[in-house]
């Protein structure tokens, strides 16, 4: 069931970077789940760069891998014509000084595809049990927990919002573009 949310969610994100080419960055490239392996998102994609935390497997043939934090990506300015950055920004305590690491490292009308839990009702109720039981893993590393209004003001003070939709009732996925 894990496996087919992301890789449901993966088919909405791509939908969102379809008509978009260059390089792509993943920001946040590691494993989404126990069955899922590192770079499970740039392959479905059909490559591009990734970065995480920790280092990864061995990158796909034919992309590049960078272990870094979202707050300090180690890439020139304006390098990536599109970022994704999906289920990381409710990780990080700053996810403004995130947003404004990621919008040096886009290219001016690049796109960004952010996913992160929308902290509804639904998703409350399944997270809670969810770090309780199987993903105890996860307790307590959520560090900023907005509503979807609060993540479209956040996204909406830095990139221009083109479209935003939920998966599964529980995930906020925004499309951006850096103006």
């Amino acid at each position: 069931m894990r496996e087919a949310f992301h890789r449901g969610r993966y088919g909405k994100v791509t939908g969102l970077l379809d008509g978009y080419g260059g390089i792509l960055l993943d920001i946040g490239c590691g494993r989404p789940c126990e069955s899922m392996g590192d770079y499970s998102f740039i392959e479905y994609a059909g490559g591009g760069v990734g970065c995480d935390l920790r280092r990864c497997g061995r990158p796909p043939k034919g992309c590049l891998f960078a272990v870094s934090d979202v707050l300090a990506l180690p890439f020139r300015d304006g390098c990536f014509d599109r970022i994704v950055a999906l289920e990381v920004l409710e990780h990080v305590a700053d996810a403004g000084c995130a947003l404004e690491s990621v919008s040096r490292a886009l290219k001016p009308g690049g796109i960004l595809v952010v996913s992160t839990p929308a902290n509804n009702f639904l998703w409350k109720a399944v997270w809670s049990v969810w770090v309780r039981t199987v993903g105890r893993m996860w307790l307590d590393t959520h560090k900023t927990e907005l509503g979807a209004a609060g993540w479209l003001r956040l996204f909406s003070g830095r990139f221009e919002v083109l479209e935003a939709r939920t998966h599964w009732g529980i995930d906020l996925v925004v499309k951006m573009r850096k103006v």
